[in-house]
Order: structure tokens, then sequence, then C-alpha cells
């Protein structure tokens, strides 16, 4: 909430400044508070290049960036009426792919401008399709739920998403959401991690976020180098771990 608090203060001042001018402030479309976790980062890059591309370089008049984990947000002044400016936002958010998952907010001297001021129907629901303002008043869906949504549309339109129909995709998301900030090469679920970037540091604080995330803890003698320096034999052994559990609380 004070992040949300710190921008809201920091665009107010921005906008005070620039009455003349519209402000637009760029930000993933992220749930949880973690704002930056993959594909954010990428997303957030890709949609700002895609909405400055639409403005004359001369009518750019500042860009200020504010980074946490929190929130991630840029600032953007531009010499532009600001139905003009929510207008060219809503062509990125609709039309360009990395638009669509983030939120290009505009505004004006008055206020922000909606959506329903240009007479636009409201965003759908990445999961569902519905009004997304539905389906968070109404929780129908979990952030973890959006979140892996999100992941799995970024991984396809990159062709990153090579194990599509198997019984590990969930895991397979999962795992290299995890794994690719760490590494320094395109992966595939055969990738050798540690030749790929990961260090055995780094590797200890995935294994301790799988534990969490999974809700059961690796035996010391499951964690050989060889059963977990791949996303293949990770997925396979998170199953294993979950067959496990499952099959130790029914007896």
């Amino acid at each position: 909430m004070e992040s949300r608090e710190y921008l809201d203060k920091l665009i107010g001042c921005i906008a005070s400044a620039n009455q003349a001018a519209s402000v637009l402030c760029v930000s993933p479309n992220i749930p949880g508070p973690d704002k930056m976790i993959f594909p954010a980062g990428h997303l957030f890059a890709d949609c700002l290049n895609a909405l400055l591309n639409r403005f004359h370089h001369a009518d750019v008049l500042s860009q200020t960036y504010v980074d946490g984990i929190a929130f991630h947000a840029a600032i953007i002044v531009v010499r532009m009426n600001p139905y003009q400016a929510k207008r060219i936002s809503l062509e990125v958010e609709t039309d360009d792919f990395a638009g669509y998952f983030c939120d290009i907010d505009v505004y004006a001297p008055g206020g922000k401008v909606s959506r329903g001021a240009l007479r636009e129907k409201e965003r759908p629901c990445y999961l569902c399709g519905g009004q997304a303002k539905a389906c968070i008043f109404y929780r129908r869906h979990t952030p973890a739920e959006i979140l892996l949504q999100i992941q799995k549309r970024y991984m396809e339109h990159h062709n990153l998403y090579r194990d599509k129909g198997s019984g590990m995709d969930q895991y397979y998301i999962t795992l290299y959401s995890l794994l690719k900030p760490y590494c320094n090469a395109d992966l595939n679920e055969d990738s050798n991690l540690f030749e790929s970037g990961l260090n055995s540091f780094n590797m200890v604080n995935i294994l301790v976020e799988i534990e969490k995330r999974y809700q059961f803890e690796f035996d010391d003698e499951e964690l050989d180098i060889r059963g977990i320096n791949t996303i293949r034999n990770l997925s396979r052994l998170i199953i294993k771990k979950q067959q496990g559990e499952r099959h130790g609380n029914e007896s």
C-alpha cells in the first residue's frame, strides 16, 4: 500500500508541474506483492518500447523510472491531448502482446482518464475472458492461477514452452520462471542448469522456494546433482514428492 501511495504522490507532483501536457504511467499488471517476478520485467520493457514508438520523439517531454520489488513503473510526460494519449495507450494494451499484460494509465489535470470516457469496454480477464474488474471483486481466480497463465502465454509467445501437452506442463512453467533469471543461456527442459550459469548458492534458494510453493521438504539423498540438473529432472522429482505426500496422507 505504501509503495502505491508513493507512486500516486509522485504522479500527482509530475502532473501538477505539467498541466499543459498528459502524464502516462506504465506498469506490469502482475498479481501478488512481487511486481518484478518473471516475466514482468520483460513485459514492462517491451510495453514501454511499444508505447514510446507511438509518439513523436519531440512530444516526449520527460521520462521517470521507479524501481522496486513492490512496484515498477515509468512515468512519461507527453505533449498531447490526454484523450488522444489515452486512445494510444488503449491501442498498445489491446494490440501489443506485452501491452496486454501491462497497465497504462493516463492523467489529465482533472484526474485519471478512464476507458469509459472514450466509450471503451473494460479490460478482459486473462483467464476467463470476462470483465477483469468483476473477477477481481469476486475473487474468481487466485493470484497463483493468474500468474501461471501470464507465464505460460509469455513462454508460448516466445517459443519457450516446449513441453506442451505433457503432465509436467505446470512444473516446467514454474521452474523456468524461477530459474531463468539466474541463467545466462536459453533454457529448455533438458538444458544443464549448472552449465547455463546457475550456481549452487542460487540453486539452494530455488529449492527452498520450491519447498514453500509445493509444501514439502526434500530429503538430502534426493538432492544429488544429477537429479536436479535439468528442469525435466526437477519436475520429475517434484511429482514424485507430491505423490509420496498424497500416499502418506491417505495412509
